[in-house]
């Protein structure tokens, strides 16, 4: 429907008013570095797209950012669509991320006291009336469906809700999966405007020319290419993200770049800093690459803030001196 161009700078103005008086906050997700990237945490219709390799840490980053805005939030209504992993799965490595155990421990150790105390007190975050789980895949209609009675349910409520994973929608009316994936995607953009804050957080996987291209250094950073089956999810998203673990592809340095960029990342995380060559590359074992392909809103600039690292586990002495000297891009 047609309208005047007033209405719309109208709306903008009195959001704006919301914004500068607090009565609308940014959602805080607890990672630094994603919050920049958002402009100050998740608003009203964000839209955050996050792409790994299986097995990479997608819907652990997922977890990470829920689990904060839980611990920070009370008026935040969950909705996870769990298309790929089951809910049993998804809560004991939850248990374990928490408890820093591993998820071998937390199957096969029966918990003390006090860790089956702190067990109960995980999952009950889980239990409350704001939490809702999807949980089988669905196609476009069901999901689209599904998504207004939660709308519906909790107009004055701050509304969340995630997507693991998107390749597994259900095809909708024989259609192909990456026409089933696009329809999600459209869904997901009109119930984006239907409410007065609902955001979204959409998994999905890497094209396999990606792990390909690991041959090359010069290639190995990904692009929103990268992302399978649509570029839709790129189109829509406000931050799109794409998480690497170079030490999973048996990578032992990781990409090449120009010393004067990435400044803002530590040197200790770079190769020989200190040598006459004007190139290097990032370390490898025990590191995870945060990748921000796209972030609407942010300055473009030589050394602009895309891709953040996070140090996962040290590596000991002896093999990272016999690292460094496997290869030599």
């Amino acid at each position: 429907m047609i309208r005047e161009g007033k209405t719309g700078v109208e709306e903008v103005e009195q959001m704006l008013a919301k914004f500068h008086s607090g009565e609308i906050e940014f959602l805080k997700t607890g990672i630094d570095w994603l919050d920049d990237s958002l402009l100050g945490g998740i608003s009203p219709s964000t839209i955050i797209g996050i792409a790994a390799l299986s097995g990479h840490g997608k819907t652990y980053l997922l977890q990470q950012i829920e689990s904060n805005i839980k611990e920070t939030y009370d008026d935040v209504v969950f909705v996870n669509c769990v298309w790929e992993l089951t809910e049993f799965k998804l809560l004991t490595r939850e248990l374990a991320k928490e408890t820093n155990r591993s998820v071998r421990q937390v199957y096969s150790e029966k918990p003390t006291p006090e860790l089956q105390a702190r067990y109960d007190e995980i999952l009950s975050k889980f239990k409350k009336p704001n939490c809702y789980v999807q949980p089988e895949p669905v196609d476009a209609d069901t999901f689209f469906e599904d998504i207004k009675s939660i709308i519906k349910k909790h107009p004055n409520d701050k509304i969340i809700v995630s997507i693991d994973n998107l390749e597994n929608v259900l095809l909708s009316q024989s259609k192909s999966q990456k026409m089933s994936m696009d329809l999600v995607l459209q869904r997901v953009n009109i119930l984006a405007k239907l409410h007065k804050f609902i955001s979204f957080v959409i998994l999905n996987q890497l094209n396999n020319d990606f792990e390909d291209n690991m041959s090359n250094p010069t290639n190995m950073f990904p692009t929103a290419k990268s992302v399978y089956g649509t570029r839709q999810l790129e189109k829509i998203s406000d931050v799109l993200i794409i998480k690497v673990l170079p030490y999973r592809l048996g990578i032992s340095k990781y990409g090449v770049f120009s010393k004067k960029r990435y400044k803002y990342i530590p040197d200790e995380y770079k190769y020989n800093m200190d040598n006459v060559a004007k190139t290097t590359n990032f370390l490898s074992d025990g590191m995870a690459y945060f990748h921000v392909v796209k972030a609407r809103g942010l300055e473009e600039e030589f050394d602009a803030k895309n891709l953040y690292v996070e140090k996962i586990f040290d590596v000991p002495e002896d093999k990272e001196e016999e690292k460094i000297t496997e290869f030599d891009y």
